[in-house]
């Protein structure tokens, strides 16, 4: 018995409850904030733990979640496979 195959074509979609979100790390401790959905919040944990510990370094970085979904499955475009 043989096999047939095909490519399936994925693609990305943002998951819509998440969006954009931010975390504030110590380069120094690596302690860091919960991620928020406001990059101003990061900013101020990181000031926050400046005054707390004395630490100077930090980054803050941006996260989008996204899912990948098959663009062709037969149940329908965008639905995840089973």
């Amino acid at each position: 018995m043989r096999g047939r195959g095909r490519f399936l074509e994925w693609t990305l979609q943002d998951t819509q409850q998440t969006g954009l979100r931010y975390v504030g790390k110590c380069g120094i401790c690596s302690a860091f904030c919960i991620d928020t959905d406001s990059d101003d919040e990061a900013r101020k944990w990181c000031l926050e733990h400046v005054g707390a510990t004395g630490h100077v370094f930090f980054e803050v970085t941006a996260s989008l979640y996204l899912d990948a979904v098959l663009a062709d499955h037969p149940a329908g475009a965008g639905t995840p496979p089973t």
